[in-house]
């Protein structure tokens, strides 16, 4: 371990030229050094970080430099680094004359990652026992994958022993879509008890045998779950059968009001799945969508998002409400980045905006009847998303049918499943964001016309090469009215959104989100301040 200093950054004055310089000369000799290493063949296990004792004030002051603040970019070099950009983007929002510029990393979660990624552990320890938000720095380090010494002597290591609850990480699996059908309702007895889910209850559901898939050869399922009737607030966690209960919430289960939500989960080897009740009692009904074959079937192809109808301009479809018992069919192929032809089904973020009355929305295939399921519950005058999975009917199209009531329907496709489409992989439920405790993001409030810019692969148990990946997002606390669009970093925010948000409500939905540079997706809160959880279940590759 070399340490080397370059001073001259405290730059109270004449700033602009001075770190130009400065910045000139560290990528000189980094470019010295890293062609010294190369003809010594000591690259790959060399690593350069910097650091520094304190950043810089946003404001310049009148000598033509700033003062000290409390953050500094900093960098990470050498061949197994991963690349790209950790933290979120320095805002200038809200700052007085003199204010410092909030960070977004803390400084030992930094050296911690390098600790744990290079080194081969002990971060926490090192840094007086604080938990470690690890940055996932790097594709490969010496400190967990120690190359042979001098002489080929065996270097001994020790793999921890898994969990009998663990969940591995499934193989690589096809789409297989399925027209609705339902599998589970504890209101009347299908598929379970005729009887609520109790506090701190695991509900088990079949999924292989049933509604038209296989018994063997399944690895995960997409079905759509709803809570009602709920006793008190709670949530529901959906996972695989033979996954612990990690506390990453699918849905949120909310008094007098049925709450949906879409999950697509790796299924257990006894063919279920489990919907986990926190609190108090609560009905579960489960509709299947489709489901994740180690055979044969489709792959996603992850799109950007893109609006394909809006009731409320007439996008996709004539302006005016959708009425309770209207059907209005919504052409997708050649729209939004869908190939004309050769789709088999679609993702769709649907969202019902200021329903006059209570009911619920089906989405199904054009061409067949409505089946008795529902894809998003609503009440009066309250915006509800859910993400939707449909197989296309033959015109390459799908319909939406309103239960009751006069409500206003927009639908955007995230994705699309044809047959050159990327795998999936499901994994066990692990949370990547959770801005209340400062967990993939600074901790606090996202404002007003704010993004965060989450690192998405090498973390959670998803590969690096993932080109999209499943999460479930959250947002409670909200100040004002919003909506959250997840999309891809590195692209222009799409005129989409993945949840519209009630003041002062909870609520989460399921999103697929194509990854974007450097392994990230950005969140975007659109009025307000809120908070944002999001769980990682799966991803395509």
């Amino acid at each position: 371990m070399v340490r080397l200093t370059l001073g001259g950054f405290d730059t109270h004055a004449g700033q602009l030229g001075t770190h130009a310089n400065l910045l000139k000369e560290l990528a000189d000799g980094m470019v010295a050094l890293k062609a010294a290493m190369q003809e010594l063949n000591m690259w790959n296990n060399t690593l350069v970080m910097t650091y520094a004792e304190f950043g810089r004030r946003a404001k310049g002051n009148d000598s033509n430099g700033t003062d000290h603040g409390t953050a500094a970019p900093h960098f990470v070099l050498g061949a197994n680094v991963r690349g790209g950009r950790y933290g979120q983007r320095p805002s200038l929002a809200g700052l007085r004359r003199w204010d410092r510029m909030p960070f977004h990393v803390d400084f030992r979660d930094y050296y911690g990652s390098l600790i744990d990624g290079w080194l081969g552990g002990g971060g926490s320890e090192v840094l007086g026992g604080r938990p470690i938000q690890n940055l996932g720095l790097f594709v490969r380090s010496p400190g967990t994958v120690p190359p042979l010494p001098r002489g080929g002597i065996p270097t001994v290591t020790t793999t921890p022993t898994p969990s009998p609850s663990a969940f591995a990480p499934t193989a690589p699996g096809r789409f297989v879509s399925l027209a609705p059908q339902r599998v589970c309702d504890t209101r009347n007895g299908v598929g379970a008890s005729r009887a609520p889910i109790g506090p701190g209850q695991t509900l088990a559901v079949q999924i292989a045998g049933l509604a038209g898939i296989p018994a063997s050869g399944v690895l995960g399922v997409a079905v759509n779950v709803t809570s009602a009737n709920a006793s008190e607030p709670g949530f529901f966690s959906v996972f695989p059968s033979n996954a612990a209960t990690t506390g990453s919430s699918s849905l949120n289960t909310v008094p007098g009001r049925a709450v949906p939500n879409m999950a697509i989960v790796g299924v257990g080897p006894d063919g279920k799945i489990g919907v986990f009740n926190a609190g108090g009692t609560t009905d579960c009904i489960v509709d299947v969508m489709g489901y994740v074959s180690a055979g044969t079937g489709s792959g996603l192809v992850a799109l950007v998002p893109s609006r394909l109808l809006d009731t409320r301009t007439g996008v996709g479809a004539p302006l005016g409400r959708l009425r309770g018992g209207q059907r209005v069919d919504l052409v997708i192929a050649g729209r939004g980045g869908v190939p004309a032809s050769g789709v088999d089904a679609v993702m769709l973020n649907v969202a019902a905006l200021r329903p006059t009355a209570g009911g619920f929305l089906t989405v199904c295939p054009t061409g067949m009847a409505v089946p008795e399921v529902s894809n998003l519950n609503y009440d009066v005058g309250r915006n509800v998303p859910n993400l939707v999975v449909c197989k296309l009917g033959p015109d390459g199209a799908v319909s939406l049918v309103a239960d009751a009531g006069e409500l206003d329907v927009i639908a955007d496709v995230v994705g699309c499943f044809t047959s050159d489409g990327a795998s999936q992989v499901a994994v066990a439920p692990a949370r990547l964001l959770d801005t209340r405790h400062g967990i993939g993001a600074r901790a606090g409030l996202v404002g007003s016309a704010s993004e965060i810019d989450l690192g998405v692969v090498g973390v959670g148990g998803v590969d690096p090469a993932a080109t999209a990946v499943i999460l479930n997002v959250t947002a409670t606390g909200a100040t004002a009215e919003t909506f959250v669009t997840v999309y891809p970093d590195g692209v222009g925010r799409p005129d989409a959104s993945s949840l519209n948000v009630a003041q002062g409500a909870t609520i989460a939905n399921l999103v697929v989100a194509k990854v974007g540079a450097n392994g990230k997706v950005r969140l975007y809160n659109d009025a307000g301040g809120l908070h944002l959880l999001a769980d990682v279940t799966g991803y395509f590759v």
